[in-house]
This record gives structure tokens, sequence and C-alpha cells, in this order.
């Protein structure tokens, strides 16, 4: 399996029960959904955190939960200031849009 299939799609399951899948997430909506990214770990973790009933959003609320996506996307941006943007740009995506996606009460 080469990178872009891993990327494509990752399950993760425990005793047979699917825990995780990332076939339809990462940075971004369909059909501008990215995968190839440095930023796909940050993402994918976004994606869950805004899933009904994550632990995210019966403890964090979707302020918080940005809050570490942008945490996380700027410690894997590094010094660049190229990738710094790119990490305040997806932030500020899922501060505007979020909203339509995010499934908890707050």
């Amino acid at each position: 399996m080469d990178y872009q299939q891993l990327v494509e799609s990752i399950t993760i399951s425990i005793r047979g029960k699917i825990i995780m899948e990332t076939r339809d997430e990462g940075c971004g909506i369909w059909p501008l959904l990215l995968k190839n990214t440095r930023f796909y770990p940050a993402c994918v973790w976004h994606d869950h955190a805004y899933t009904e009933d994550s632990w995210a959003q019966n403890n964090y609320g979707r302020l918080n939960t940005d809050r570490w996506f942008l945490k996380q996307s700027l410690e894997i941006a590094g010094g660049s200031i190229y990738h710094k943007a790119r990490a305040y740009l997806f932030f500020g995506l899922a501060r505007v849009f979020g909203k339509i996606f995010w499934e908890g009460k707050n």
C-alpha cells in the first residue's frame, strides 16, 4: 500500500468494532477535501471532534475544539510562515463554516 492509498482510507478498529475511519475526512469539505497535506492529522482529529457525542463536544465546546485544532496545526507548521498562515486559514474557515457541521449543542 502506498502513501496515497493509506491517506485515502485509514480504519482503526478494536475487537472488530470500527472506532475511526478516515475515508471521508481531511482538511476542508467535499469536493475541496485535501488529504495529502501536512495538516491531515489535525484535520482528522477536528472532524472527529465535530461528531455528535464526541469527547470534545461533551467537554470542550466548538470554540475550544477549534482552538485545539489551531494549536495542533501551528505545531505541525513549525517555523514556516507559509504553513502558519495556512494553519490560521484553516482555523478561520472552521470558525466561519464549522457551525454547519457541529453536531453538538453548543
